[in-house]
């Protein structure tokens, strides 16, 4: 089952003022409103005028799919939530394996400085300086992880991984990062990227094997 709120809804968000106000959750910016913090962070996604449903949605299908066809699978971990279990190894098979050493611990490859200080939603005080943004998105880059979200944990891993997989099949949206530090960072470029190479298999594999029509 796939919710969401009301008061979400009527917010009338674009995808490129709730992209940014998440994308500056780590680094400060308030939970309680989507405001954008001009020296954060921004996400620069066109047409302007899309609502960030299109892409919210997206993400939650990925966990929907993950779930019901356990991508993410790991050695005696019985829950769902990376929270709720000890430490657990990575079926070798399963798509964590590509990123991922345990449910918690990413590969050393995947492995980049302040990756556990990142917080969305829920940050509770732990807030990264502006000053990590730039060693942050270089390291980040050098991941196979096509977002700091997806750094996060393995499931929210393959379903961001599966939303921009999504826009970059549909081909009617660009999405780029803009750290207001001098760099930009495009996305759709990272998909198709050597890095991103596994993963992108992977997806594809999926979406043939179970009949996702990208319309």
């Amino acid at each position: 089952m796939l919710g969401v709120s009301q008061s979400i809804i009527d917010s009338n968000l674009t995808l490129k003022n709730w992209a940014s106000w998440k994308e500056q959750l780590s680094f400060g910016a308030d939970p309680k409103n989507y405001n954008i913090m001009l020296d954060l962070p921004i996400i620069d996604s066109s047409p302007e005028d899309i609502n960030f449903l299109y892409f919210v949605i997206a993400h939650e299908f990925g966990h929907i799919f993950d779930f019901a066809n356990n991508i993410n699978s790991f050695k005696e971990c019985n829950s769902l939530e990376h929270n709720s279990d000890p430490e657990c190894e990575v079926e070798k098979k399963s798509w964590a394996a590509l990123s991922w050493k345990t449910n918690i611990t990413p590969l050393v490859s995947n492995y980049f400085e302040n990756r556990e200080k990142l917080c969305f939603y829920t940050c509770e005080g732990n807030i990264l300086s502006k000053s990590n943004i730039p060693q942050i998105y270089n390291d980040l880059y050098k991941t196979n992880f096509i977002s700091l979200y997806a750094a996060t944990q393995p499931w929210d891993d393959f379903a961001d991984s599966f939303a921009y997989f999504y826009w970059a099949k549909r081909g009617r949206s660009t999405y780029n990062l803009m750290t207001q530090q001098g760099m930009t960072y495009d996305i759709n470029a990272k998909l198709k990227s050597p890095l991103f190479k596994g993963k992108y298999r992977y997806l594809e594999k999926f979406s043939k094997s179970t009949n996702i029509v990208y319309p």
